[in-house]
């Protein structure tokens, strides 16, 4: 699951120069502009991936560690999942942060952090076991998240109000329910079950192209596509 931080890694690569250049010429509204479209655009491809493993994850854990450790694995994959999907959309006012010159904030909400994930981490190792160290990491990610997307509305580096309007909330709360529903997925699962999750997965990508991307957002897609293809051809 920790390689899903591989997707906002190659994101921000390229996106920090963008924000710093940005930044300098003091061109706000496009800063924002960029912010917020690759924040959505972050959220459509890590909770595709998310609902996708949710479903999977009895499956995952069977290819990689054997039937013996499904029961006691599944659990702590699921709730990995979805602080790794939030720590990757960390990465995006993460980015923000540091290509406008303010690399301090960051340590500074890790300082802040560190004695909560301590204590959450000591509750949910005595009552959950791993899954409650797990649950414990997801609360951090998750906390940092919110403080570096605060810090960044705060000034002015990304439009808060303009992200709760934004058809990304609504894109995060499909992937948040359809992920819950399918992490209820067992091994033993009917195949009248697996097949209500397959039909839950389908219905979420149908929906993410068709309701979740705007028209100018499909087409960029497919334009990166085709410059991605005639790339392929001419190697």
């Amino acid at each position: 699951v920790e390689r899903l931080l591989i997707i906002p890694g190659t994101l921000t690569s390229t996106l920090f120069p963008a924000i710093s250049a940005l930044d300098s010429a003091r061109a706000d509204k496009k800063l924002q502009q960029l912010s917020l479209q690759a924040l959505h655009f972050l959220i459509c491809i890590m909770g595709l991936v998310g609902v996708l493993l949710a479903g999977g994850a009895p499956w995952i854990v069977l290819l990689f560690f054997g039937e013996d450790y499904v029961p006691q694995s599944v659990a702590v994959f699921r709730i990995l999942l979805p602080g790794f999907v939030v720590n990757a959309l960390a990465f995006i006012p993460y980015s923000i942060v540091q290509g406008c010159g303010r690399p301090d904030i960051t340590a500074k909400f890790h300082l802040i952090e560190f004695p909560i994930h301590l204590a959450l981490l000591v509750v949910g190792y005595r009552y959950g076991g791993l899954a409650g160290v797990a649950f414990a990491w997801s609360m951090r990610v998750t906390l940092d998240c919110a403080l570096l997307l605060y810090y960044c509305h705060h000034r002015g580096w990304l439009d808060g109000k303009l992200l709760l309007q934004h058809r990304a909330l609504r894109n995060a709360l499909v992937f948040l329910v359809a992920g819950a529903a399918l992490s209820q997925l067992s091994w033993e699962a009917s195949l009248g079950a697996k097949c209500l999750a397959f039909g839950i997965v389908i219905a979420v990508y149908i929906y993410t192209y068709l309701l979740g991307l705007s028209r100018t957002d499909r087409d960029a897609v497919w334009q990166f596509a085709g410059r991605r293809t005639d790339r392929a051809q001419e190697h």
